[in-house]
């Protein structure tokens, strides 16, 4: 089956088009979610067709398929970008700046999409591409205490080896209580870092991720981790109202080597190396 990709400002032909240039813009919509946005950008086609392509698109592994939500598949974008960067390695050499590829933005409306991506993707690039230094820096450490079976071990799968390091701002008894946790998993961890930035910042190999918390979603998580004094104090509402509320959560990816490797270095430091 031929795709025809297009970036998000050109001009879609087809169902495929359509239905990649939603995905690329939000993750996680249903077959019904791009059947509307399909829709409301005025081109003719009907539920039946959006649906069969969508299937079309899974088989052909160019989408996953998670609790009826369609996401693009990101082993498919990456032998997609590999083939594409060796289409030409003179007109990419030509470049000084060609190591630095274009963006890709994801956007997401809940916590617990945003988790469930990162997480499964993380363990595919290490699939990928194994080997590698997985480093963070987190204004709070990710809530965990409520998550499934199956994920607990795709973290502890990343924490294995001793090359995965979590470097926490905060310092508030939550992200005590949470640390012991993530090295139980085999993850190396610090709290309390003078990390300024702005947005978490998760780097692997050349890969690097800018992850943009509203400002609501930023608010709701400081006045919870200053309200709780003891562990009595948590309750399953914070799990509902953090992981399935609604907060817009964007992440940046993009590929830069020397960026990346400058990332890396600066955030050992805060391990002492």
């Amino acid at each position: 089956m031929a795709l025809s990709i297009v970036k998000p400002n050109s001009r879609p032909v087809s169902v495929e088009d359509f239905a990649f240039l939603a995905l690329s813009r939000r993750s996680f919509l249903t077959a019904k979610e791009i059947f509307s946005e399909i829709k409301r950008q005025g081109f003719a086609v009907s539920y039946q067709a959006v649906h069969k392509k969508l299937k079309e698109l899974e088989s052909a592994s160019v989408v996953n398929k998670e609790n009826s939500k369609y996401s693009l598949n990101r082993d498919w974008l990456l032998n997609t970008r590999q083939f594409l960067d060796s289409v030409d390695q003179d007109i990419i050499r030509s470049s000084e700046k060609a190591e630095a590829k274009d963006a890709v933005c994801l956007s997401f409306d809940s916590y617990n999409d945003f988790a469930i991506h990162m997480l499964r993707e993380f363990v595919r690039e290490r699939e990928i591409e194994p080997g590698g230094i997985c480093i963070t820096c987190q204004k709070h450490f990710y809530w965990i205490f409520s998550i499934s079976k199956q994920d607990y071990e795709a973290l502890r799968r990343l924490g294995s080896g001793g090359k995965s390091y979590i470097a926490c701002e905060a310092n508030s008894l939550v992200d005590k209580m949470l640390a012991p946790i993530y090295k139980k998993l085999g993850w190396r961890v610090v709290t309390g870092v003078n990390y300024s930035e702005n947005f978490d910042l998760v780097v692997y190999q050349d890969w690097i991720h800018q992850i943009f918390f509203s400002k609501e979603q930023k608010r709701f998580v400081e006045r919870f981790c200053k309200k709780i004094k003891t562990p009595e104090q948590l309750t399953s509402s914070f799990h509902k109202d953090y992981f399935e509320g609604k907060a817009k959560i964007k992440v940046i990816v993009f590929k830069d080597h020397d960026l990346a490797r400058q990332l890396r270095a600066d955030a050992m430091k805060y391990f002492g190396k």
